[in-house]
């Protein structure tokens, strides 16, 4: 797990989730047109949690779709919470802020529109205690 703030954003969303429960039809959409084949690119997923989120970690993937219709899929898992039930992240308030990192280094090698897809896939239907995620792209280089 990596913990990163953005200070070059080149593409972003963030999706508020009802209720503050994501389900597993929830869908993290970014769209975005690149016409920088030599930079390199830094992929991660903000999220916000609360004291409500039952789990002491979080599955997650990511499928990339490059202007040709190529597809990357990206799982990672996260841990939230050491074994003593401590978030590895400061409060703020009720809320727990993580910018979850799944993969440094990326480039995107085609001109043209990509699309970030993020989805949770944890056991539950419904994953109660999320109250936001969002996904960037941050231009780490040229």
């Amino acid at each position: 797990m990596a913990l990163f703030s953005c200070k070059f954003s080149f593409a972003e969303t963030e999706k508020e989730f009802d209720g503050d429960c994501w389900s597993l039809n929830d869908t993290v959409s970014l769209e975005f047109e690149n016409a920088d084949t030599s930079a390199i690119f830094r992929l991660y997923f903000p999220i916000t949690f609360t004291e409500d989120y039952s789990y002491s970690n979080v599955y997650l993937y990511a499928l990339v779709t490059s202007p040709s219709g190529d597809i990357n899929l990206l799982p990672a898992r996260f841990d939230l919470i050491d074994n003593t039930g401590r978030w590895f992240s400061e409060p703020s308030g009720e809320e727990f802020y993580f910018n979850l990192s799944v993969e440094d280094g990326l480039s995107f090698n085609q001109f043209g529109s990509y699309s970030v897809k993020l989805f949770q896939y944890m056991r539950d239907e419904s994953l109660c205690g999320i109250r936001s995620s969002g996904i960037v792209v941050s231009k780490i280089s040229k």
